[in-house]
């Protein structure tokens, strides 16, 4: 890690030492929830979200929102799963070709 990046991160760290970081985050964090009541928004997990009519009553477009957001945190968490089963599953090869290599060096034949 660089310098710069190094002071930040202290920065960073002091900062949510000092102050409440949920307070810090909240505009973001309620811009970024907004953004599913309106629809149309990107992300590059799960590709665009569905665009919600501006006409439709606000209880509606909420609503929706509401089901958008917890559909994409769903994809996220879905993807997050296979990852690590992809992880644990890379592991599990690497730990078995070491086992077979440290057997090979102990005289072992296949």
């Amino acid at each position: 890690m660089g310098e710069f990046s190094e002071r930040g991160r202290i920065g960073a760290l002091t900062r949510s030492a000092s102050e409440d970081t949920r307070a810090m985050t909240a505009r973001a964090r309620s811009a970024y929830r907004d953004s599913f009541d309106t629809g149309g928004a990107s992300c590059s997990l799960c590709g665009t979200h569905p665009v919600i009519p501006p006409d439709l009553p606000e209880e509606e477009r909420r609503r929706r929102g509401a089901a958008s957001y917890a559909a994409h945190l769903a994809r996220v968490s879905q993807r997050a799963a296979a990852a690590k089963r992809r992880i644990r599953r890379a592991a599990d090869e690497l730990g078995a070709a070491a086992d077979e290599i440290t057997g090979l060096s102990a005289g072992e034949s296949l």
